[in-house]
C-alpha cells in the first residue's frame, strides 16, 4: 500500500513538472521599431497582410488599433509614429495565470511579428528605390539649369 501511494506521488510530481516545462512568461512585444518612411495606413496594412500569412483573423478596431485572433488567443496590436506593441489579451485552454502562458502562445506572436518586421521593411524598402538619390536628383537639376550658350 505505501509503494503504491509513493509511485502515485511520484507520477503527480512528474506530471507537474512535465506541464510547467511548457510554460513562459507571456511576451508582451513593446515598442517594435516601424521604419521612417512608413505611413500609419501602411503600417496597417503591413500587419493585416502578416495576420493573415500566418492564419490570424484580423481587423482594424479603431485607428492604430488592430485585434487578431489565431486558435485560442486574441491579441491587441496598437501602432503610432515610430512603433508598435502586441499586447496579450485573452485565450482559452493555454492555461495563462500569473503572467504565464503555454509556450505555443509565444511562439505564434514570435512568428506574427517577424512577419509584420519583413513586411514592414519590405514597403519602405520599395519606397526608397522608388526615391531618386540625391546625387542623381542634383545632376539632373543642374542638367535641367544649364542652357546652352
Amino acid at each position: 500500500m505505501f509503494k503504491k501511494i509513493n509511485f502515485m506521488v511520484i507520477s503527480l510530481i512528474t506530471l507537474l513538472l512535465i506541464s510547467c516545462t511548457n510554460m513562459q512568461p507571456v511576451n508582451n512585444l513593446i515598442h517594435q521599431p516601424i521604419p521612417k518612411d512608413v505611413s500609419n495606413a501602411e503600417v496597417q496594412n503591413a500587419i493585416l497582410n502578416a495576420a493573415g500569412k500566418n492564419d490570424w483573423v484580423a481587423h482594424a478596431t479603431s485607428p492604430g488599433v488592430i485585434t487578431a485572433t489565431y486558435k485560442s488567443a486574441t491579441i491587441t496590436i496598437s501602432y503610432a509614429g515610430s512603433a508598435y506593441n502586441i499586447i496579450y489579451k485573452s485565450s482559452k485552454n493555454l492555461n495563462e495565470q500569473s503572467g504565464t502562458i503555454n509556450n505555443k502562445y509565444n511562439t505564434w506572436v514570435s512568428k506574427l511579428d517577424a512577419s509584420i518586421q519583413d513586411n514592414l521593411n519590405n514597403t519602405s524598402s520599395v519606397q526608397k528605390a522608388n526615391q531618386p538619390s540625391s546625387a542623381a536628383s542634383k545632376t539632373s537639376q543642374e542638367a535641367n539649369n544649364t542652357s546652352p550658350k
